[in-house]
């Protein structure tokens, strides 16, 4: 995945006299030893030149770089009994499986493998998202806070036309 590393290579040899030399050398830790630690940021062929005083050898070795991003819907508030959609969108890599939760550990999904699902929370919730590529997973987390505005009972009130009545909410 993008941003890890791997050991590439092979153990090293016995004896002091072999040389071994990375091409490219700029992702590894170590240019000069047998099994070095990879970062590339893209998918990157390194070639292995093995160096003894009896003979020489190349070998060739790829590490292929999965970059799965995504983006999901941001955080927000609704009003009690309304529902809103929460979406995510993979804008590299390929997702190969999607699942959604209110649970961080995925123990019951709300959904698997659709890119957006609606919901209607009666009580501030968080809903978390797993996309699985290839070889990487994304996760992400939405809050939806819930906003209810609560208006006390009054009595009729009796006004004459064009005249005015002020109304008050209590603050919850």
């Amino acid at each position: 995945c993008s941003g890890d590393f791997v050991q590439i290579g092979l153990p090293p040899a016995a004896g002091t006299d072999i040389q071994y030399h990375w091409t490219p050398a700029n992702s590894l830790s170590n240019a000069q030893i047998s099994h070095p630690i990879a970062s590339p940021s893209e998918n990157t062929t390194y070639q292995l030149i093995i160096n003894t005083p009896y003979c020489s050898d190349t070998i060739f070795q790829t590490v292929s770089v999965e970059n799965l991003q995504v983006s999901v819907s941001s955080d927000t508030t609704i009003c009690l009994g309304d529902s809103t959609s929460l979406q995510v969108n993979i804008a590299t890599g390929t997702a190969s499986h999607i699942i959604w939760s209110q649970h961080p550990d995925y123990s019951t999904p709300l959904a698997e493998n659709q890119t957006h699902i609606t919901v209607s929370p009666s009580e501030d919730s968080h809903y978390f998202v797993k996309v699985e590529g290839n070889n990487c997973t994304v996760e992400d987390e939405i809050t939806i806070s819930i906003s209810s505005i609560t208006i006390g009972e009054t009595l009729p009130v009796l006004i004459c036309f064009e005249d005015s009545v002020q109304l008050t909410v209590p603050a919850s």
